[in-house]
């Protein structure tokens, strides 16, 4: 069976510019492809893969220089993208209207023989009441009338993680 091939998607590329990101072309052409690639690839997501499936001659390093080594902030594409998102809600919703926030966090379990993936911990799962092997992702979403907005996802990650590394207040759930 032949492997689906994409082109850049039309909506993604609209959407960037309407964020008007201060950024040059060739960043927020890498953005398109790496969105691009992650709504359209299936199975195992990762550089590699979204780079493969475009119709582009870029090489796949190209997405790994973007992500570590281009000067750019995701945590300020995330705060243009929630503004834009929150005036949509402001200018349709009515007054008064009850939204409701949901914080989560959710366990990406994982077996014995992924001990080499940073990050991965014992974490107590809820829904099957014992402690798994698993990366734990705390996400906090936003729903107000027909809006589903996403806000926030982040890596939970313990404080021995960081050991004295840890430049920030560590934060625990």
């Amino acid at each position: 069976m032949p492997e689906l091939i994409i082109e850049q998607s039309q909506d993604v590329i609209n959407y960037t510019n309407m964020l008007r990101l201060p950024y040059s072309e060739a960043l927020r052409n890498h953005i398109v492809y790496m969105v691009s690639g992650i709504i359209s690839t299936q199975g195992n997501v990762n550089v590699s893969t979204i780079y493969s499936k475009h119709t582009c001659n870029r090489d796949r390093s190209c997405g790994s220089r973007f992500l570590g080594e281009y000067k750019w902030s995701n945590e300020y594409v995330d705060h243009k993208r929630i503004n834009h998102a929150l005036n949509i809600v402001r200018n349709t919703v009515e007054e008064g209207t009850v939204g409701f926030l949901i914080i989560d966090d959710s366990l990406s379990k994982k077996d014995k023989s992924t001990k080499k993936i940073e990050g991965l911990d014992y974490h107590h799962s809820h829904s099957d009441g014992k402690t798994m092997w698993s990366h734990c992702v705390v996400t906090s979403h936003y729903k107000i009338s027909e809006y589903s907005l996403p806000l926030s996802y982040k890596l939970y990650l313990r404080k021995q993680f960081f050991g004295t590394k840890a430049k920030k207040l560590f934060k625990n759930k």
